[in-house]
């Protein structure tokens, strides 16, 4: 599988997963308004750590996509420069 289709493939996964996340924090914020002070607490970190863990999924799709974007940068200017006109 090329790097570029497993790329879109976790672009696909992600989009996906949008709408559980938001549904996820929604409920969780609701949650927190008639949560106990332990129950806030506990909740209050479930929600960082989700928030975090979508943050750092996205980051590392950005990263991906900056790194096949140089490879396939790299790889047309390989190509170009080893084109010879005639």
């Amino acid at each position: 599988m090329s790097l570029s289709v497993l790329l879109q493939l976790r672009e696909r996964v992600l989009q996906r997963q949008q709408g559980g996340y938001i549904l996820t924090v929604e409920a969780g914020r609701s949650l927190l308004l008639s949560a106990d002070a332990r129950a806030e607490s506990t909740l209050q970190t479930e929600l960082m750590e989700i928030q975090e863990r979508w943050r750092h999924a996205h980051h590392r799709l950005d990263q991906q996509r900056r790194a096949l974007h140089s490879l396939l940068k790299v790889r047309q200017n390989h190509t170009s420069d080893n084109f010879v006109f005639k």
